[in-house]
């Protein structure tokens, strides 16, 4: 039997979920993760154990709890189209693109330091699959999500609620320098807005995921 690498378990567990129902992914008991029967089924973690075979000390617990939140939260809606159809064949059948994606999945989910980015990243990569965000910007969203002080959904979402939605007048609010920092945050003049990238973080990655 040929060696999995870890890219590749990923990979296959994104195309062809070791659980075929998504009510399956959402049973799983995270907590007690190491010691799950269930878990240790799913040929990703399986090839994480393995590396970490001399033992997992609270680092890689935490990437291995990281890496299924995902993985749960992109398999939470199982609808399909003739885009996830093709993603799902190009990234069984083509190597370098495999690569190209897992490897950034990897690394931006070991970078997080919550779970819950996690979940919206997972949320970003299924808009992504769907043919709703292309890959340069699903880089970018991901980067600016790592940035992104996890106190500042709130205040997106309020900005989201304005109307227009994302632009205020005459707004000093200390919410708005950690959007700011992440990159994804405009002035001009007295206007505050909220740039496209850090709209469709908000839209597609962090509103879904809160919305369960």
């Amino acid at each position: 039997m040929k060696h999995q690498t870890i890219t590749d378990s990923l990979a296959l567990e994104i195309a062809r979920p070791t659980f075929g129902i998504a009510s399956d992914y959402a049973e799983l008991a995270l907590d007690g993760l190491t010691e799950s029967p269930l878990v240790k089924e799913i040929p990703v973690v399986k090839s994480l154990f393995a590396l970490y075979k001399t033992g997992m000390a609270i680092r890689e617990r935490h990437f291995v709890k990281k890496l299924l939140m995902f993985l749960r939260e992109f398999h939470a809606d199982s609808t399909d189209n003739e885009r996830t159809r093709e993603f799902r064949e190009k990234i069984e059948t083509d190597s370098a693109f495999r690569e190209r994606v897992t490897e950034h999945l990897l690394v931006i989910i070991d970078r997080f330091v919550t779970n819950e980015k996690a979940q919206i990243l997972a949320q970003l990569f299924r808009a992504h699959v769907r043919g709703e965000v292309l890959w340069e910007d699903f880089v970018s969203l991901s980067i600016a999500l790592d940035a992104l002080d996890p106190r500042s959904y709130r205040f997106l979402g309020q900005l989201a609620e304005l109307k227009p939605p994302f632009s205020v007048q005459n707004s000093d609010s200390s919410d708005e320098a950690p959007l700011f920092a992440a990159g994804i945050a405009n002035r001009f003049g007295t206007r505050f807005s909220i740039t496209p990238l850090g709209q469709t973080l908000y839209t597609n990655g962090i509103k879904p995921a809160h919305k369960h």
